[in-house]
């Protein structure tokens, strides 16, 4: 990316817009991680998520437009730089993906070949089929619980 030219009239990419496009990368990505491992999602999980995406671009957006002396070397980086320029959106997204990948696989493995009880719930629920029976590693826990509780008020008991 640092020896391409960046934009149509044959500008290359310096460390501000380098800069710009690695954080982008970063809440991207970061946010995009705490979505898929939501289960459900309520207004307040939405309002977090994507307004912090926002509350990104919008912070790249003022503190843009602030006088140079004050922004320094980012001094409208996003809006005349990074945001006309397909490369940009296309290596966030790119990034965005390569970084959700290992972690959307091994979920969709996990939920396929060794389903948590919360997952065991949620594919009942969207087959339809309503059961009350726990599943077995569940009733082997719950199992040795209840036996350690009964060892423990028979000691309570004998001392």
């Amino acid at each position: 990316m640092i020896k391409q030219a960046f934009q149509r009239d044959g500008q290359v990419v310096d460390y501000e817009i380098l800069g710009v496009a690695m954080y982008s990368c970063v809440v991207w990505a970061v946010n995009c991680q705490m979505a898929i491992s939501i289960s459900y999602f309520t207004w307040i999980q939405h309002f977090f998520i994507w307004g912090s995406i926002a509350l990104w671009y919008t912070f790249l957006v003022i503190y843009g437009y602030l006088q140079p002396e004050m922004s320094t070397t980012a001094y409208r980086v996003f809006l005349e730089a990074c945001a006309p320029s397909v490369l940009y959106w296309l290596i966030t997204l790119l990034v965005v993906i390569c970084t959700l990948l290992p972690n959307f696989t091994f979920r969709a493995f996990q939920t396929r070949f060794r389903p948590m009880y919360h997952d065991m719930i949620q594919i009942n629920e969207f087959e339809g089929v309503e059961t009350d029976e726990l599943p077995r590693r569940v009733r082997k826990k719950l199992h040795l619980m209840e036996s350690l509780m009964q060892k423990e008020r028979l000691m309570q008991r004998n001392s």
